[in-house]
């Protein structure tokens, strides 16, 4: 992703895109499908385009984008929610209470 200068994400369904936290981490800018979960959203690196709109529409979105100082950008998923590190010791927590009860 470092090599690249915009994630384009057209996806029609998707759960949860863990490719978009991993571009937001990289400072890739991404353009998306507006209705990809905002849960995602950790940074201005979020652009939304709806599928209605053209293929010329998303390529003029993508060229106003600015993609200097990138690595600013890898704190706000290190201090996220979605943090590995954040996340393991929460489940480690709550097995430990789990065992705990038992």
């Amino acid at each position: 992703m470092m090599a690249m200068d915009c994630f384009i994400f057209p996806s029609i369904f998707e759960g949860f895109p863990i490719s978009i936290l991993e571009a937001e981490a990289t400072g890739l800018p991404i353009v998306m499908n507006d209705v990809i979960t905002k849960e995602v959203d950790l940074t201005d690196l979020i652009h939304r385009a709806s599928l209605s709109q053209t293929p010329l529409e998303w390529a003029e979105m993508v060229l106003k984008i600015n993609t200097n100082n990138r690595s600013k950008y890898n704190a706000a998923v290190t201090n996220s929610i979605y943090n590995i590190k954040t996340s393991v010791k929460k489940f480690e927590k709550l097995y430990e209470q789990l065992v705990r009860e038992k």
